[in-house]
């Protein structure tokens, strides 16, 4: 494939609007919040979320709530060895509609990992 064609054929996959247009725009000055929504709603899985990819396929799927914010969206923990790999919104979850902020979908594992994490309380009974 000549750099002609590749340039062309990359510029082609982005087309779709799905999101929102880019307009000869870099995603940072269309304020992107990295959510990855596009990759979610992408409708010929074309994107795909690098920071996973490479992980593998979990071993189980964990349906929850994320921790963040309180407002109650709906997530799909990937777990794979007993840690998790990757968080993805539930296209079911009431609150979210199939949607997560960058948080939710990306820095649940960081989170969960996280070694000053709280994993017992902190008053005693």
């Amino acid at each position: 494939m000549t750099r002609e064609t590749a340039v062309a054929e990359a510029q082609r996959c982005l087309q779709c609007h799905v999101i929102a247009p880019l307009e000869g725009r870099t995603l940072r000055e269309v304020d992107c919040k990295f959510c990855a929504a596009c990759v979610d709603s992408c409708p010929t899985g074309a994107l795909s979320d690098l920071a996973t990819c490479r992980l593998g396929k979990p071993d189980r799927v964990v349906t929850t709530i994320c921790p963040y914010c309180g407002v109650g969206c709906q997530l799909k923990l990937e777990v794979k060895d007993e840690q998790i790999i990757a968080s993805r919104p539930d296209a079911d979850g009431a609150v979210n509609h199939g949607q997560a902020c960058v948080k939710g979908r990306f820095g649940i594992a960081e989170f969960v990992h996280h070694p000053e994490r709280l994993t017992a309380p902190l008053i005693r009974g």
